[in-house]
């Protein structure tokens, strides 16, 4: 009887990792892998919709692959070792627990009556989660929903777990449209009515994924942190660049922009960022930072923390050219509080090269038509000396 594949895939993929094998498969971890899961992710999806036979086959050995590939490099590990047999087991074991209809005592049948062949396909996954639930001993809602994930992500499985478990929950929909009636720019009230957009989506069936893009690369080309097939990610002192196969070819009657940000096949987006765990996340603008004495500001970072600790004031910092400097901080404020206040604030989270140099008042934040505050206003009107300088 010949050899099992499964048991020649197993002995390709030891030869591979072993002394004497391939120096790139040799080196590999789990994070580097990641964005190779991705992608052979996306291209068995493409292949089902395509309904091309010999694609979804050929593309569920790469996701095999991927399997023996990350188990492989599991046994390696020296303090908390598994193979391919552990993760066989583990999910074999799994789908039996979760489907005591199928394979357990009648006493189980009756504990998990919910799972007979009358229920809805809704009704089914909901006891599903009610039996995770019993089987890893979750006692909340939040109970191994990974808490660092992106917000955008967070948010949507957070609400799916909530339905799936059939949690009582308020119509959170119709409450951040009330609340958005106030002030649609302060950062909790724009916060409800995100949340209340996901929980629409996830009422309808409506799949979320959190994607990095541009009009430049037409549209999103980073899916989930991970670039998709054919893209390539690069950060340079801090900012990120991209290279993608749907870039554009130029900016309309404006070449000289377009050379200055894109050279040698890369894209300068001037957008912030920093890769954890093999995953993009993106900081912020590069034109939100201030450069002052050789030190780099985030002034969002700023605004947002200023924002929290004092919730009934709205801040505003900005950068303000200087001579001996290069640039200094300015902070704009439209209700009085006492500066020390503010400053040990600052000092509590925040190095020494962080603090304002200047201080304003004004009566209400000039706006935009997006209902942003202007920082072009603030500085028109401190080049007229009409913002109020608040002495330290």
């Amino acid at each position: 009887m010949s050899e099992s594949e499964l048991i020649r895939l197993r002995k390709v993929m030891n030869q591979l990792r072993s002394p004497g094998g391939c120096d790139w498969d040799a080196k590999q971890t789990h994070d580097s892998l990641l964005k190779y899961l991705l992608e052979e992710s996306y291209e068995f999806i493409d292949a089902v919709e395509k309904n091309d036979r010999a694609a979804i086959q050929e593309e569920l050995g790469d996701l095999l692959l991927q399997v023996y590939f990350h188990s492989r490099i599991a046994e390696e590990d020296t303090k908390d070792p598994f193979d391919i047999e552990d993760v066989a087991k583990t999910v074999a074991d799994k789908l039996i627990n979760r489907h005591p209809h199928v394979f357990s005592s009648d006493e189980k049948i009756k504990q998990f009556d919910q799972l007979n062949n009358t229920v809805s396909d809704e009704e089914r996954v909901s006891a599903w989660e009610r039996v995770k639930a019993t089987e890893k001993q979750r006692n909340s809602a939040l109970d191994g929903v990974a808490l660092n994930q992106p917000a955008l992500t967070l948010s949507t499985k957070i609400l799916e777990r909530i339905k799936r478990l059939q949690i009582k929950n308020i119509k959170i929909s119709e409450v951040a449209i009330s609340n958005s009636k106030n002030d649609i720019s302060n950062a909790d009230v724009f916060g409800d009515l995100i949340l209340a957009l996901i929980n629409q989506a996830i009422e309808n069936g409506i799949n979320l994924i959190r994607t990095y893009g541009m009009s430049e690369t037409c549209g999103g080309c980073i899916y989930e942190g991970l670039p998709l097939p054919g893209v390539k990610l690069e950060i340079k002192s801090g900012i990120i660049y991209l290279n993608s196969p749907t870039m554009a070819s130029g900016y309309l009657n404006q070449p000289k922009l377009w050379d200055e940000n894109f050279k040698a096949g890369w894209f300068k987006t001037n957008d912030l960022g920093q890769i954890v765990k093999s995953k993009l996340e993106v900081i912020g603008r590069s034109d939100d930072v201030v450069i002052t004495g050789g030190e780099k500001v985030s002034i969002t970072e700023i605004d947002s923390f200023l924002t929290q600790t004092f919730p009934t004031i709205t801040f505003k910092t900005f950068a303000i050219e200087d001579a001996k400097w290069g640039q200094i901080i300015g902070l704009v404020m439209d209700k009085e509080v006492q500066l020390s206040q503010i400053i040990q604030a600052l000092l509590n989270k925040f190095p020494k090269y962080y603090l304002p140099k200047r201080f304003f008042r004004v009566a209400a934040m000039p706006k935009t038509e997006l209902n942003k505050i202007s920082q072009g206003v603030l500085l028109e009107l401190l080049s007229k000396n009409e913002l109020t300088e608040i002495s330290q």
